[in-house]
């Protein structure tokens, strides 16, 4: 979070604390389970919180469920209770009462009527606006999304200064600025991707302001995407691989470790790498990963990884806001760098490796999620073997890489090698 938008947060707390109420939290019914405590997700959960009376006293708790029962496991029920506890700490922030029978109206609360139109306010500069919109997308997003979009708003906020604008109002901010701030960006050296998803945040940012009715039209909206050669990632030989593993096993189990959930979880490095105790579920043979509006997924788990976990890491006996990855091999712990840090820390040491190897004959595209096309290609064509056609071992493979159609894996199995056009000189009878 900017130093603006943290100034802007703590002036609110500081200014217009509501002392009537407790903060809501998640209630956790627990079990023991050989002699451990863990979770019961069978039990009833529920968020609390409690209220004070006209007369001064405490009452409570007030218990709120929602559809939190509904749900079936211990990391659905634990993400959404969060959810429903940082969306009753806004309402009761904002003047919600449970003791109150007539409808709360949190739209007149937050946004006081205006006239239709933008709404004129000559104090409020872009960067007061900007850093509000931050503050405002907190209560709903994961703190680690937040930290991308305050990144992307500080250096816009940078290159205003720079410009000039740094006190220009939200509506004299115009299309011409935004084109103007997304080619600077480009000039930077980054990645046409990197240039996109600046873009991308940046609109996400603008659209609160638009809704706000600070601007007439969210102009990083209007830009057009950029367009960039996709990155390569090489499919490795079963021989590179052999030698690969070989190697590994002996000079870096860790980094083996980390191929070995690249490979059978179908996730990505960085998804990898911030894993956590508590995002597996072995009982259920599943892990959990959060998307970026804290919803879950689950990717199923191999038997091998289900042993690795449990008589490697020892996971059952691990806190559950334990890294799985840290820099020592087969040891979960806490480890204090960003996400992208750790992804970098395995990408590095295998970069050392393919560039000492020679003899393994690998290329710069040859990457660690390389070895998630292979396993890939090795089971499509697994498939073909066993004597399914190409459509059946498509539909078969789905269920195994999360494609949500056939279209979408069967051009990804092209792209990896997986399926090659048909000779044509086995249907010509011309000789040339």
């Amino acid at each position: 979070m900017s130093n603006a938008a943290d100034k802007y947060l703590r002036r609110i707390l500081a200014t217009e604390t509501n002392t009537n109420y407790s903060e809501p939290k998640l209630y956790i019914p627990q079990k023991k389970v050989n002699g451990r405590t863990v979770a019961n997700v069978n039990a009833d959960w529920y968020v609390y919180y409690y209220f004070r009376d006209n007369n001064g006293k405490m009452t409570g708790p007030f218990k709120v469920r929602k559809q939190i029962n509904r749900l079936k496991s211990v990391e659905e029920k634990r993400s959404y209770g969060t959810r429903l506890a940082k969306g009753l700490s806004t309402l009761l922030y904002h003047g919600y009462s449970p003791l109150d029978k007539q409808e709360f109206n949190f739209d007149a609360r937050t946004n006081p009527k205006q006239p239709v139109g933008i709404n004129k306010d000559d104090s409020l500069t872009l960067e007061k606006a900007l850093n509000d919109a931050i503050v405002q997308k907190s209560l709903t997003l994961k703190p680690t999304t937040i930290k991308g979009y305050t990144m992307r708003v500080n250096k816009l906020l940078e290159w205003l200064r720079k410009n000039k604008l740094k006190n220009i109002a939200p509506n004299e901010f115009n299309f011409e600025h935004a084109l103007s701030y997304i080619d600077y960006e480009s000039d930077q050296g980054n990645k046409a991707t990197s240039v996109d998803n600046t873009r991308r945040e940046l609109s996400a940012i603008f659209r609160v302001l638009k809704k706000r009715r600070l601007i007439d039209h969210n102009h990083f909206s209007e830009i057009e995407t950029s367009k960039s050669a996709p990155e390569v990632h090489q499919v490795y030989t079963k021989k590179q691989l052999v030698a690969l593993k070989k190697y590994l096993v002996k000079h870096d189990l860790n980094l083996y470790y980390f191929f070995k959930f690249i490979m059978f979880t179908y996730l990505r490095n960085k998804e990898v790498a911030k894993l956590k105790v508590k995002n597996f579920d072995l009982d259920r043979a599943v892990v959990a990963i959060e998307t970026k509006t804290e919803n879950i997924t689950y990717k199923p788990l191999t038997k091998d990884l289900i042993s690795l976990l449990e008589n490697v890491y020892d996971i059952r006996n691990k806190p559950r806001e334990h890294y799985i990855f840290t820099k020592e091999a087969g040891k979960t712990g806490y480890w204090d760098i960003s996400d992208e840090g750790k992804t970098a820390y395995f990408s590095n040491r295998f970069k050392t490796i393919r560039e000492q190897q020679k003899d393994f004959n690998l290329t710069k595209d040859h990457t660690i999620y390389s070895s998630r096309h292979t396993i890939t290609s090795d089971i499509f064509m697994n498939f073909i073997n066993e004597g399914l056609n190409e459509r059946e071992a498509i539909i078969k493979l789905m269920g195994i890489t999360g494609h949500s159609s056939e279209n979408a894996l069967k051009k990804y199995l092209r792209s990896i090698g997986a399926i090659l056009p048909k000779k044509s000189s086995n249907y010509t009878t011309i000789d040339f």
